[in-house]
């Protein structure tokens, strides 16, 4: 098992470099997912998909995590969690133009 702590700051007020995309699913928007944390034109929010796995393998939810800045029609990731790991973000602030929150990743991964 592998836990680790992060405290996570970034930019609301300049472009995103990474934008989310989705592959298959439906396209992401600022309308999308379940809400974390809001405070006026902020909005940060979370998706869970499921890992279907392959000839006996088990399935696995993973949660990813997305915010979308003031006029900003397209969410930025921000945590990208990875199946049978669990992912919580929480504790989110605003400080001045930034966004920071709590990071607790605990499971299983390999490479």
């Amino acid at each position: 098992m592998l836990a680790a702590w992060l405290a996570l700051l970034i930019p609301l007020g300049l472009p995103a470099s990474s934008q989310a995309t989705s592959g298959r699913t439906a396209p992401l928007t600022c309308r999308s997912g379940r809400t974390v944390f809001h405070r006026g034109a902020i909005r940060a929010f979370v998706v869970v998909r499921e890992f279907k796995g392959e000839r006996g393998q088990p399935s696995s939810p993973f949660k990813t995590f997305y915010v979308c800045r003031p006029g900003s029609r397209t969410p930025r990731r921000i945590i990208e969690g990875a199946p049978f790991t669990r992912e919580t973000a929480y504790q989110f602030k605003l400080f001045g133009q930034r966004l920071g929150w709590l990071d607790y990743s605990e499971g299983v991964q390999s490479g």
